[in-house]
């Protein structure tokens, strides 16, 4: 009897050492199959982090070279400015020397025209004089032709210093919009410096 009974005792034990053995089989390869999902998910992660870690890296690259050339493109926009308010300063400068000139003709012309009237009263007392004046005659006459070249070049130099003007105030103008068109440029150009510059730190 006690020999059957360990013989069933050992028949229970054998079952359930059996089940046991299959449940950790179970347990085993649910948790081998687990293992591998979550080492493939961390390979996946992992390779997903490499590539993250490069895109930074290499967008960190790129803000950096980007916020170099950036750079480079406020300094010439600056450099530009500078250059575009010399250009505005230097037709100013013209305009003004263009006016001054224009009065100094003004008055060449006026002290033409006073000489013309002398010389022309000049003729009228020698041809009254007679003989007596023909000589008086020839000088007054040749004042009076030297007056009205005088005129007649400042006439010209006139005219010409008032095509000037006309194109020099064309100029000054051209000049400052695009003086102010590149102000509007280097500003956004800053502002994408900076917003750049900032990339590139958070990137780092």
């Amino acid at each position: 009897m006690k020999a059957e009974r360990s013989s069933d005792v050992m028949f229970a034990a054998a079952d359930e050492i059996h089940t046991r053995a299959e449940q950790i089989g179970a347990f085993s390869n649910d948790l081998s199959h687990r293992t591998e999902k979550q080492a493939t998910t961390l390979e996946k992660a992992v390779a997903s982090l490499d590539e993250l870690t490069g895109s930074v890296c290499s967008n960190a690259d790129r803000a950096i070279e980007v916020e170099s050339v950036v750079q480079s493109a406020r300094n010439e926009a600056e450099s530009s400015g500078r250059v575009v308010i010399d250009a505005v300063n230097a037709m100013d400068e013209i305009k003004r020397s263009s006016e001054t000139i224009s009065k100094i003709i003004l008055l060449i012309d006026d002290i033409a025209f006073q000489t013309n009237l002398l010389a022309l009263n000049a003729g009228v007392e020698a041809s009254r004089a007679g003989d007596a004046g023909r000589s008086f005659a020839v000088v007054a006459s040749e004042v009076r032709s030297l007056a009205q070249n005088s005129a007649d070049t400042a006439k010209n130099i006139k005219d010409t210093i008032t095509a000037s003007s006309q194109h020099v105030n064309s100029g000054v103008d051209l000049v400052n919009r695009a003086g102010q068109a590149l102000e509007d440029i280097v500003e956004r150009v800053i502002k994408i410096s900076e917003l750049v510059s900032e990339i590139a730190k958070g990137a780092q």
